[in-house]
């Protein structure tokens, strides 16, 4: 499994950004068999661990409005919302 450090800036909502860095693990296609005929592994899905999350702009009670949940589900939705943004670059 490939690992890079990563950055990624994006828009919560309207006035309120925030850059995330961390460790990101693209997604790894799974094999039925190998090519020896043993049994394949599955599918591994994209990941990323936060290291830092920075408020670019906007003020803190509203990113903490705009998420309104527990710590956990925060931190998992900026995860989240890192994967997408960087599913989809090259690398």
């Amino acid at each position: 499994m490939k690992v890079y450090q990563r950055t990624v800036q994006f828009e919560v909502k309207p006035n309120l950004v925030i850059r995330v860095k961390g460790i990101y693990s693209p997604p790894v296609d799974g094999k039925m068999y190998l090519s020896n005929g043993d049994p394949g592994y599955p599918d591994e899905p994209a990941e990323f661990y936060i290291q830092n999350v920075e408020l670019v702009e906007g003020d803190i009670l509203d990113f903490i409005d705009y998420y309104d949940d527990s710590s956990a589900t925060i931190y998992r939705r900026i995860e989240n919302a890192a994967i997408e943004s960087l599913t989809n670059e090259e690398i």
